[in-house]
């Protein structure tokens, strides 16, 4: 999934470095020119990955960080002085003047970053869901003098093999070992 923003008012710039994270192979979802405009594609999108100058039109890059730490990397390319005053360890900074290997290196690990956090974002589930896993761990526990750990991963396993989540698996086990419990 697409979600690189990239944030820099200066046209030459944003095209420089638009053109050199797309020739490495990282696409490029949106270039703003505003942090409000990041902040909305941000949102939009559910996460993803900033490259932004140290100031935008609209605010700096301690706001937009602040606006985005909870759902998006921010990557913070400037000079020296400017990163000094970067407020959060947090923010990834990209001294200028940077060469091209250093600016992908940095972004295709933010990349990642994301790519974990939207996956791990994915796989949770609500309570209910969370109910019937467990529901199912008791019972296959109990029909199958197994450990809980043991449960979990048949519980994987079989929703692997069958291209189903782990609550739908739970809820088949339940039907299953349910009625043979109650017969």
């Amino acid at each position: 999934m697409v979600r690189t923003v990239v944030a820099i008012e200066n046209e030459r710039l944003a095209a420089a470095v638009c053109a050199a994270l797309e020739r490495a192979g990282i696409d490029i979802r949106l270039r703003c020119r505003t942090g409000a405009e990041a902040i909305r594609a941000v949102g939009r999108m559910g996460g993803g990955t900033v490259i932004c100058q140290f100031i935008l039109p609209d605010m700096g890059a301690n706001e937009l960080y602040e606006a985005l730490r909870s759902s998006a990397s921010v990557l913070v390319a400037a000079k020296p002085q400017y990163l000094a005053m970067c407020q959060s360890d947090e923010m990834y900074r990209l001294p200028l003047p940077a060469n091209t290997g250093e600016l992908v290196s940095m972004v295709k690990t933010l990349v990642e970053i994301d790519d974990k956090r939207a996956s791990a974002a994915a796989h949770k589930r609500s309570p209910e869901e969370q109910k019937l896993v467990d529901e199912a761990k008791a019972l296959l526990m109990r029909a199958h003098g197994i450990t809980e750990t043991a449960a979990h991963r048949y519980l994987q396993r079989k929703s692997m093999n069958c291209g189903l989540t782990m609550a739908e698996t739970a809820r088949s086990v339940i039907e299953i070992l349910g009625d043979r419990q109650s017969g």
